[in-house]
């Protein structure tokens, strides 16, 4: 019995022998083959090691550091459901914000909107005060630069909403979300473009009968700048060859109307009118500039029962952006002379049309663009060719006697179309030309 008792001990101990012996003879062959390793290792060199762009310093000692306040505007509108319908209505805005660290920021905004109910012309106003996250995804990917001249942002908020109608006052809360486009033109001053949209918790836009949701969406977009109020801080673009340098432009050519009036009853050659304007700019990068312009322009927009062809008029002005991509090549101009600049902007202005019936004088706010293809004949002497676009909502009343209001209010846009022909001459370019004596 003793006998058999220790054959099965020495049989359940063999099992954990063996183990014992294999596990010395793996580690023998592991500690040869770490020599091997760490002459060379693929780890090294694969993307679980990849390359993560290293941040520029970022200094936040005081509170008014990476700070900034700014101004924007644009046109908001409302999800329209039956009888509800609305017209794009101008919104504007102030705000204050602060980077925190390299990727996020708040910023605390005061905006006003006006919308008008179509169907009555009913006109409310809608006042809010709000605060938003704002998450750069740019230095969150490339890391954070000072100097970076594109960034995306995305921006996500609560604000509350008080509604001002003509015979009552609504309140609610609102959750925003959209996507901030930044520019940096300078050290201190910052352009953006800001796509959003609205959620409201309550009709605020006094039509709770016709709307059985109870809850409101708005949606549009706004065009910003921002002056950093501590620059050195967080600001530091290089400094660039045409930086502060101030160019002059004039330039007219055709323009008409693009719509079906136009089209197919008046022909386009006869609705032709002269369009002119004179721009003053300031190149703020190699390749980015901002300009102002006054403008004017005609042209026939409708044919009378007797054949004969009405005008419609336009005077304003235009703030837009210019960049220029092929001058982020070094050297281009230089060598070619030719460059490709696109413009971008907003258009206010007062459109007047003599109609059959009626006389239309109305204010507009619209975006604007427009391409140019532009040579350089001396120094401080450019010409180009325009191409451009520019849209010009506007509404009018119609007296009717079905409606309690007693009226009815549409929205219409006038898409025009222009081809401008154009001088530059850089003032900073013609000044070392002069002083040279040439």
């Amino acid at each position: 019995m003793d006998l058999k008792r220790a054959y099965i001990f020495i049989a359940a101990l063999l099992p954990v022998f063996s183990a014992g012996v294999s596990a010395r003879e793996t580690a023998a062959e592991t500690g040869q083959q770490e020599d091997t390793v760490k002459q060379f290792n693929a780890l090294d060199y694969s993307l679980q090691r990849r390359y993560r762009p290293k941040n520029d310093p970022f200094v936040n000692e005081k509170f008014i550091d990476n700070t900034f306040i700014g101004i924007q505007g644009g046109l908001m509108d409302m999800l329209n459901r039956g009888e509800t319908e609305f017209g794009y209505g101008p919104t504007a805005a102030l705000h204050f914000g602060k980077w925190i660290n390299e990727y996020n920021a708040l910023r605390v905004s005061f905006s006003w909107n006006r919308f008008t109910r179509k169907r009555d012309i009913y006109d409310f106003h809608v006042a809010s005060a709000g605060i938003s996250h704002m998450f750069n995804i740019s230095s969150y990917l490339g890391g954070y630069r000072k100097s970076r001249f594109f960034e995306l942002s995305t921006v996500e908020g609560l604000m509350y909403n008080c509604s001002i109608g003509e015979t009552d006052v609504r309140h609610a809360i609102g959750v925003n979300v959209g996507l901030n486009f930044n520019i940096r033109l300078s050290d201190a001053v910052d352009l953006y473009l800001e796509p959003g949209i609205i959620l409201h918790t309550d009709a605020i836009d006094h039509s709770g009968a016709m709307n059985w949701h109870h809850y409101d969406l708005e949606y549009g977009i706004a065009a910003g700048l921002n002056v950093n109020i501590r620059s050195k801080v967080r600001h530091a673009a290089p400094p660039r060859e045409r930086n502060g340098s101030t160019y002059l432009a004039v330039a007219a050519g055709p323009q008409m109307q693009n719509s079906d009036l136009v089209v197919n009853e008046i022909g386009i050659f006869n609705a032709l009118g002269p369009h002119a304007y004179l721009t003053v700019g300031n190149w703020v990068t190699d390749y980015f500039a901002m300009q102002a312009s006054a403008f004017y322009s005609t042209d026939k927009w409708i044919k009378d029962i007797d054949g004969s062809l009405r005008a419609s008029r336009y005077l304003g002005f235009r703030v837009e952006g210019r960049f220029d991509p092929l001058m982020m090549i070094p050297g281009w101009e230089e060598k070619s002379g030719f460059s490709v600049p696109v413009l971008f902007g907003a258009e206010c202005g007062y459109l007047y049309k003599d109609d059959r019936s009626r006389e239309i004088g109305k204010m507009y706010l619209g975006p604007t663009a427009a391409l140019q293809l532009r040579y350089r004949i001396l120094d401080f002497l450019a010409l180009y060719i325009e191409p451009r676009f520019s849209l010009t909502p506007y509404y009018i009343d119609f007296e009717s006697d079905y409606l309690s209001s007693g009226g009815l209010r549409e929205t219409y846009y006038d898409g025009l179309v222009n081809l401008n022909f154009g001088i530059e001459i850089n003032i900073s370019s013609l000044k070392e030309y002069i002083g040279a004596g040439r």
